[in-house]
């Protein structure tokens, strides 16, 4: 069950990363060969010279995904000869979990958000009417985004003065049927027009709809990032663009209404200021998830994943040259992110094995996910 989320203040994406063994070829080759002087194995001795190489091509989707796909992508490559890794752009972290499902677990690995980890894992949302994906583990998170409305009109303060208005929403089942019980809990009117991620945004530009979807990302402590199509909007309407705070209690209470407590992987947060513009200057309440992690299926070489969580984690500083937004992460953030999980069989065995090697499981996640 999906345990209250700790209210976080702060600024804070999933990718699907799939594995091909043996055969799948990589644009960004690992070297020559030969055992790894920088492996884990036997507290920093080299990896076996035999061990056998791996072609893994890592799933990332879009944008911010895909940046954070290449970082990982060549960070692993450039440490692990044995490991030869290329990131692959497709349409969504949805897309990369449909891709998954019924291949082989054992040659399965991928990057996925909180939403459709989730939905697939309960068979609801985006996934409604597909069996439940159970096999499904987590590796590690490294980016947080966020979710809320935005609007051009300043009379616009709050969701209540939405009524009769019409917002514009991408079509993500979880979060509009959140925001149809709020308008129910507060008895007012509105209408959710379902757009593409970039159309939304145009159509609160032109004129077409009262309000749209904030979506930031980032990590907690500073603001959030916009997504670029929002950027653009801020820019085009010379930061004539407010948002609409989404209080917390009303949240859960429409959490609540809605049915979804056992699945929303959401949580309430506060975006600081100038996470929207320079002339944002007031704190706004939204809800947000981790947006950027990486996953696996459950049949998933351990040794391989042990290897990159390691790499990774003692690697972080490396992932801010490919994107900004990752200056700061450490093994703890690695951890704590994973909010969309339920418990210790949820994360490989592999990357398990890292995060207690270095004492942080349990109580990095506990202390995150009270």
């Amino acid at each position: 069950m999906i345990r209250k989320r700790a209210f976080i203040t702060g600024f804070s994406l999933i990718m699907v990363f799939g594995l091909i063994l043996g055969g799948c070829g990589s644009s960004t080759p690992a070297g020559n060969g030969g055992a790894d002087p920088q492996s884990s194995q036997g507290g920093g001795t080299a990896a076996p010279a035999e061990h056998p190489k791996m072609d893994v091509e890592l799933l990332g989707a879009n944008g911010t995904v895909q940046q954070a796909a290449i970082g990982i992508a060549d960070t692993i490559a450039k440490v692990h000869p044995w490991i030869r890794m290329s990131a692959t752009g497709t349409a969504n972290t949805e897309a990369n979990i449909t891709q998954m499902i019924g291949r082989d677990p054992n040659t399965a690995l991928y990057m996925v958000s909180s939403t459709p980890f989730v939905s697939a894992k309960h068979a609801v949302g985006q996934f409604a009417g597909k069996e439940p994906l159970l096999d499904q583990r987590m590796i590690a998170g490294f980016m947080y985004g966020v979710n809320g409305l935005v609007t051009l009109d300043s009379n616009i303060k709050s969701i209540s003065d939405l009524n009769g208005k019409t917002i514009a929403m991408f079509a993500d089942e979880l979060p509009q049927q959140v925001y149809y019980a709020a308008f129910d809990i507060l008895g007012i009117k509105v209408t959710i027009k379902t757009m593409s991620f970039g159309d939304q945004f145009n159509a609160l530009a032109d004129g077409l709809v009262d309000a749209c979807l904030y979506l930031g990302t980032g990590n907690p402590g500073k603001p959030f990032i916009p997504v670029s199509n929002l950027q653009e909007v801020v820019v085009t309407k010379r930061n004539k663009v407010y948002p609409i705070s989404f209080p917390a209690e009303l949240q859960l209470q429409a959490v609540e209404k809605a049915g979804l407590q056992e699945v929303w992987p959401y949580q309430p947060v506060t975006a600081l200021a100038g996470s929207l513009h320079e002339e944002q200057t007031e704190p706004f309440e939204l809800y947000g998830s981790t947006t950027v992690a990486l996953a696996c299926m459950a049949g998933t070489d351990e040794e391989l994943v042990y290897e990159v969580t390691k790499t990774l984690a003692e690697n972080t500083a490396k992932l801010k040259d490919y994107l900004p937004a990752l200056e700061g992460m450490a093994a703890e953030d690695m951890l704590s992110l994973l909010h969309m999980i339920e418990g210790e069989s949820e994360i490989h065995p592999g990357a398990l094995k890292y995060y207690k090697e270095i004492g942080i499981w349990p109580s990095v996640w506990e202390a995150a996910n009270k």
